[in-house]
C-alpha cells in the first residue's frame, strides 16, 4: 500500500511539474498554430502589450489598461472635416479591447442616464444658474491649459524632458492656481445648493437635464488638436515612434483588463491582403522563433478629447451613479458590462508608418506578389498602398530569412488606437 501510494504522488507531482513548465513557456513566448506557424490574436496581444509600454512613458495614467486597438486602418481628417471628429470622439465605447464605431453615440446613453434618475427638483436659483456656467467655463479653462502644457512637453526631445507629471509641476504653474480656483467655485456651489434645494445633487439633477435640453449640438472639444499636429509636421517637428514585437515580447497580461482570447473576437488577421475594400487575412509560415517585427512611424501623438460643458457634467456622475433610479439601475450604465462605462479621452495617431519584418522565403514571396499586383496590406492598424509604398528587401542567406521594411510616403494621419475613461469620474 505504501508503495502504490509512494508511486501514486511521483505521478501527480510528474504532472504538476509539467502542467508548470508547459504555463511558464506559454505566458513567455508566442502562442503558435498546431504547424508552429504564429497565431495572429497573439502577434495583437503582444503588439497591444509593446504600445501600452510605449504610451505610458512619462505617464501614470490607471487607464492605460483600458487601451482599445483598431482592427482596421482608418485615415483621420477632421482638421478639415470636423464631423468626422465628431462622430468618432462621441461614439460609445463598449469595454471591449478593439475600437470601432457605434451607432449609438456616448451623448445619446448620457441623456438615458439622466432621465432614468429619480430626483424631484424643484424650485430655482439664479445665483446657482451663474456658478455652475462659470464652473463649465473653469473646467474649460483648465482642461485647454492642459493641453498646452502637454504640447510644450512634447515638444521637447525625449532625452532631457523626463516625466510628463514632473514637467507640469515646474513649467505649468499656472495649472496649480486654475485648479485651487475651480476647487474654491464647487465649494461655493455646494453651499448655495444646500439653502436652495433639499440638497445641491437635486440642483444638479435639474442644471443637468436643463442643460442637456438647451444644448443644440452635442459636442466634444478636442483640447490637444489633431491641426497642431499636421502644423508640427509640416514643420519638421516630429516625434519618434517605434516599438519592436518578436518571440520574447511579453504578453499584456498585467497590463490590460482584456484576456488574449479576447483578441479572437473582433479582430481579422494580423497581416491581410486586399483591393479596394475587399480584404483577405494572410497566414504567415514564418516560424515563431524567427518572426520579429520593427512597428514605426515618422511622428505620433495624443489627442485628448472631453465632453462639452454645455451639456454634460462629470460631477452630476459622481453624485448621481448609485442612484437613485426611477428606470434601469447603476450596473445598467457602469461596470464591466455597463452602457457608459467608458468615455472617449485620448485618440493615438501617427503618420508615415514604416514596418519591418523578418520573414522566411514563402511569406517574403507573398508581399512581393501583392506589391506586383498592386494590393495593398494592412499590417495591424495601418494600411500600405505596396505599390506606391517604398519597399527594400535584404536576405539573410545563412538562415534564408528576409528583412522586409515597408515605408509609407502617405501624410495622412492614421489613428492606431482610442483611450477611454473609466466612468464615473
Amino acid at each position: 500500500r505504501r508503495r502504490t501510494t509512494t508511486i501514486t504522488m511521483s505521478r501527480f507531482h510528474t504532472a504538476l511539474l509539467l502542467l508548470t513548465i508547459l504555463f511558464i513557456s506559454s505566458t513567455l513566448s508566442f502562442t503558435t498554430n498546431p504547424d508552429g506557424t504564429l497565431d495572429s490574436s497573439a502577434i495583437w496581444d503582444k503588439y497591444r502589450s509593446e504600445l501600452i509600454t510605449f504610451l505610458s512613458k512619462g505617464t501614470n495614467d490607471p487607464n492605460m489598461s483600458k487601451l482599445q486597438l483598431l482592427s482596421s486602418p482608418i485615415n483621420v481628417e477632421w482638421d478639415s472635416n470636423p464631423e468626422q471628429f465628431q462622430m468618432f470622439a462621441n461614439s460609445r465605447m463598449e469595454n471591449v479591447p478593439n475600437w470601432q464605431l457605434d451607432m449609438r453615440t456616448f451623448s445619446s446613453i448620457y441623456e438615458e442616464f439622466l432621465l432614468s434618475l429619480s430626483g424631484n427638483p424643484k424650485g430655482s436659483s439664479k445665483e446657482l444658474e451663474l456658478l455652475y456656467d462659470q464652473e463649465a467655463e473653469k473646467l474649460n479653462a483648465y482642461e485647454m491649459q492642459m493641453g498646452r502644457c502637454f504640447m510644450q512637453y512634447e515638444s521637447l526631445n525625449e532625452g532631457v524632458r523626463g516625466t510628463f507629471d514632473s514637467f507640469k509641476a515646474n513649467m505649468c504653474w499656472s495649472l496649480g492656481r486654475s485648479y485651487q480656483e475651480y476647487l474654491a467655485l464647487r465649494a461655493r456651489i455646494a453651499s448655495v445648493g444646500r439653502q436652495t434645494y433639499k440638497s445641491e445633487k437635486e440642483y444638479q439633477l435639474a442644471k443637468a437635464l436643463g442643460k442637456f435640453g438647451m444644448a443644440y449640438k452635442k459636442d466634444f472639444i478636442e483640447i490637444t488638436t489633431l491641426a497642431d499636429f499636421v502644423r508640427r509636421n509640416n514643420a519638421g517637428k516630429y516625434n519618434k515612434f517605434e516599438l519592436s514585437v518578436d518571440e520574447n515580447t511579453s504578453s499584456s497580461e498585467g497590463k490590460s483588463s482584456y484576456s488574449k482570447t479576447s483578441f479572437n473576437l473582433g479582430f481579422p488577421g494580423f497581416f491581410s491582403i486586399g483591393y479596394n475594400s475587399a480584404k483577405n487575412s494572410m497566414k504567415l509560415t514564418t516560424k515563431k522563433n524567427q518572426f520579429k517585427m520593427k512597428f514605426g512611424a515618422q511622428s505620433w501623438t495624443a489627442i485628448r478629447v472631453m465632453p462639452d460643458p454645455k451639456w454634460f457634467s462629470g460631477n452630476l456622475l459622481q453624485e448621481w451613479a448609485s442612484g437613485p433610479y426611477k428606470s434601469h439601475s447603476q450596473s445598467y450604465f457602469f461596470g464591466k458590462n455597463g452602457k457608459m462605462a467608458l468615455v472617449p479621452q485620448t485618440f493615438y495617431v501617427i503618420s508615415k508608418p514604416h514596418v519591418e519584418l523578418v520573414l522566411n522565403r514563402d511569406d517574403y514571396e507573398k508581399m512581393e506578389s501583392a506589391k506586383k499586383s498592386g494590393f495593398s496590406i494592412s499590417i495591424g492598424p495601418v494600411m500600405f498602398g505596396l505599390n506606391k509604398a517604398k519597399t527594400t528587401a535584404k536576405l539573410d542567406e545563412k538562415n534564408n530569412l528576409f528583412q522586409f521594411k515597408i515605408e509609407g510616403n502617405d501624410e495622412t494621419p492614421q489613428l492606431i488606437a482610442v483611450k477611454g475613461d473609466v466612468l464615473p469620474f
